[in-house]
């Protein structure tokens, strides 16, 4: 009974970490549609989907992998794993913000509106900090402790939307400040949180 109760509270505390970062991010955008005017929120709605291209590229040389890897092979020294893997996110964040500099060169060169330039330069600065924030919460499942990555989730959500109605309030919104500055800063937060516990000894 007791055995049912533990994984029954962590597959509760999965499926609030999963619901705090998808639920945030899509009050994220109900909000974002209604604030910014048609074109930034169109250049906004690009940068997004370049993240999650990204996302998705790195979910499949990183997250994935460690999923399998660090509970089996690597299990007996699951701290020198995760300090290797934040090496290659290194390496791979280097490479992502490149390309995306030199994309952000094109589109100025072609005359690109702001907002399209402003959305790229705003992607190049957050995926690394984003990144950073999914392998870090990744890493606690692989541990089977949902509860540190569930609160990281909580201090992401309530800092990305009470950020996002300061910047709304003091009339700054535009692509690069919805990418970057904002989700940088929060994910930020919750980066000093999860990797402290991720790579604690």
């Amino acid at each position: 009974m007791q055995k049912l109760v533990s994984w029954g509270s962590k597959g509760g505390l999965a499926i609030l970490d999963q619901g705090l970062i998808s639920g945030s991010n899509f009050i994220v955008s109900i909000l974002l549609a209604r604030w910014l005017m048609p074109d930034q929120y169109g250049a906004y709605a690009v940068a997004f989907g370049i993240y999650v291209m990204l996302s998705l590229v790195y979910q499949s040389l990183v997250l994935e992998p460690m999923g399998v890897y660090g509970g089996s092979v690597f299990r007996s020294n699951l701290r020198g794993y995760l300090k290797s893997l934040v090496w290659i996110h290194v390496a791979l964040s280097a490479a992502i913000c490149s390309a995306l500099f030199i994309s952000w060169v094109v589109a100025r060169w072609i005359g690109a509106g702001g907002a399209v330039t402003g959305g790229l330069a705003g992607v190049a600065f957050a995926s690394p900090c984003l990144l950073l924030f999914a392998l870090a919460r990744r890493s606690f499942y692989v541990e089977l402790s949902p509860a540190p990555a569930a609160t990281g989730a909580l201090i992401y959500s309530t800092l990305v939307l009470a950020g996002l109605y300061v910047v709304y309030q003091h009339a700054l919104l535009s692509t690069f400040f919805c990418i970057s500055a904002d989700w940088c800063r929060c994910a930020g937060y919750g980066n000093s949180f999860d990797v402290r516990l991720a790579l604690r000894p």
